[in-house]
C-alpha cells in the first residue's frame, strides 16, 4: 500500500520534469534574432530653422531600430533675438524628427543656431556611443547643408 503513493510521486516529478525541460527548449532564443542595446547620451550640434522655426532631423536612413530624443537651445546665449530658448520636438514618423524652435519672447528663431539634445537609441549589436554620435552628426550635417 505504501508503494503507490511512492510510485505516483515519483511519476508525477519526472512528468513535471519533462514538461519543464520542453518548455525550457522551447523559449530559448533562435540563432536569427538580433540583439539590440540601447544608447544614451548628449551631443551639440547645429541646426539652421525654416523661415517657419523648423527644423528636419532624418535619421531614417541609418540602421537605428528607435530612436528618441529631447533638445535645449545652446547657443547664441544673447545680443540677438535669435536665442533658442525654447525647442519643440515632434516625431511625425519613426527616426524622423521635427524641432521648432522659439525665443525667450515666443517668436520663431530662423538662423542657424546651436542645440543640446539627449539621445535615446536602440541599435544592433555592435554600435558604440562613439558610432552612434558620429552618425548623428552626419545626419545633422546634411539637414544644415539642405537648409531644412
Amino acid at each position: 500500500m505504501r508503494r503507490l503513493p511512492v510510485a505516483l510521486a515519483a511519476l508525477l516529478t519526472l512528468t513535471l520534469a519533462a514538461a519543464l525541460a520542453a518548455a525550457g527548449l522551447s523559449s530559448t532564443r533562435s540563432a536569427q534574432a538580433q540583439e539590440f542595446e540601447e544608447i544614451v547620451f548628449v551631443d551639440n550640434f547645429s541646426v539652421d530653422p525654416d523661415a517657419n522655426g523648423y527644423a528636419t532631423l532624418d535619421a531614417r536612413d541609418t540602421d537605428f531600430e528607435s530612436m528618441l530624443l529631447q533638445c535645449a537651445g545652446a547657443y547664441p546665449q544673447g545680443g540677438t533675438p535669435q536665442i533658442p530658448a525654447q525647442i519643440i520636438t515632434r516625431q511625425p514618423q519613426p527616426l524622423l524628427f521635427q524641432l521648432r524652435v522659439f525665443n525667450n519672447k515666443g517668436f520663431v528663431v530662423t538662423n542657424p543656431i546651436r542645440v543640446n539634445c539627449t539621445f535615446d537609441i536602440i541599435s544592433p549589436v555592435p554600435t558604440t556611443p562613439t558610432q552612434a554620435r558620429q552618425t548623428l552628426q552626419r545626419v545633422a550635417a546634411r539637414q544644415v547643408a539642405l537648409g531644412r
